[in-house]
């Protein structure tokens, strides 16, 4: 009998793209959830040392899962807290920017303008 992908070549999966470095700008805000994982992963690191990240991950969420909304408020603010910080820095670091790029054009007009003005007197 012979086998269907008999001397076939098998071909190798494609390897990913690496990612280009960091991102610039601020750093993204935390979610009530995220706030509530770092706090309760400590303890639960504690109380159960053998758990792997994935099976202490389970945990969490269905703990968060449980919760009731006042429960959570605490972990809402913090997570409202730092939209609020992240706002803040992104506008500024957007201003930033945008003064950057306005040099950059700024700068790049000029050298344009004595290439035409020379090609003119040509």
């Amino acid at each position: 009998m012979v086998k269907k992908n008999a001397g076939k070549n098998k071909e190798k999966p494609k390897k990913r793209a690496k990612k280009a470095g960091k991102k610039e700008g601020p750093k993204k805000p935390l979610s009530g959830f995220m706030f509530f994982s770092q706090e309760r992963r400590k303890t639960l690191k504690e109380e159960k040392p053998e758990l792997k990240i994935t099976e202490a991950s389970v945990h969490i969420g269905a703990e968060w899962k449980k919760l009731t909304d006042a429960d959570k408020e605490p972990y809402q603010k913090l997570a409202r807290e730092d939209k609020e910080r992240y706002e803040a820095e992104k506008q500024k670091f957007e201003s930033a920017e945008e003064k950057k790029n306005d040099r950059d054009e700024g700068s790049g007009d000029e050298e344009e303008k004595e290439e035409e003005s020379a090609e003119d007197s040509d």
